[in-house]
């Protein structure tokens, strides 16, 4: 005999036999996703919020400092530029020649039997030279003492006494003296006006060694 069992109860209307029925798990997660995604909508707005005020807050800062930042920028143009000028005064400075100390240095090493009858001091400006190559930067200037000397000598040897004037004027025995690069006799001859002594007359031109001009 066959038993056949029919069963009119919806699925709806059936009973769960756990603790928890799925409808509800499935209503719990929808509930806690969508609590978490309201939680994490609250974040951003409060952050954004902060952030907001923060921009707000630093563009105010901005608005205050600019016009002590423009200050402090005028300010280290104008020292720079004053900063170059007192640079290049002071090598001005630097390159003029020491005038007493060179008259010291001459009267030391002019010899006893020599008379300095005329003397021409110069500190000459030398335009710089022109660079190996067009985009090299030109050379400084720079100054070059000169000194033109007119003088006798109360010796008979006048070419000697010249001569080691010439050599005590390009190596000085003493080594913070002032040196010449070049010493030029330009002439030296007899003074014909002396009567009763040898007297020679003669004319030197000294060149010192350049200074460059910073």
């Amino acid at each position: 005999m066959n038993t056949y069992r029919i069963d009119l109860l919806k699925d709806s209307e059936r009973r769960h036999e756990g603790l928890v029925s799925p409808r509800f798990l499935v209503k719990t997660g929808v509930f806690l996703v969508f609590g978490i995604l309201l939680l994490a909508l609250a974040y951003l707005v409060v952050t954004e919020s902060m952030l907001r005020g923060d921009r707000t807050n630093l563009e105010a800062t901005l608005q205050t400092l600019e016009p002590r930042h423009r200050a402090v920028r005028e300010w280290q143009r104008t020292h720079e530029a004053l900063q170059a000028y007192a640079d290049e005064i002071d090598g001005w400075r630097q390159s003029v020649g020491d005038a007493p100390r060179l008259l010291l240095h001459l009267q030391r090493e002019m010899p006893g039997s020599a008379q300095l009858l005329r003397l021409e001091y110069r500190d000459e400006i030398e335009a710089p030279a022109r660079a190996a190559r067009s985009d090299d930067d030109p050379p400084p200037p720079a100054r070059r003492t000169r000194l033109v000397l007119s003088g006798r000598v109360l010796d008979a040897a006048g070419e000697d006494v010249v001569s080691d004037l010439i050599a005590r004027l390009q190596a000085p025995g003493d080594p913070d003296a002032p040196a010449f690069r070049s010493v030029t006799l330009v002439s030296l001859q007899r003074d014909r006006r002396a009567t009763g002594a040898e007297v020679s007359a003669f004319d030197l031109d000294a060149s010192g060694f350049p200074r460059e001009i910073r």
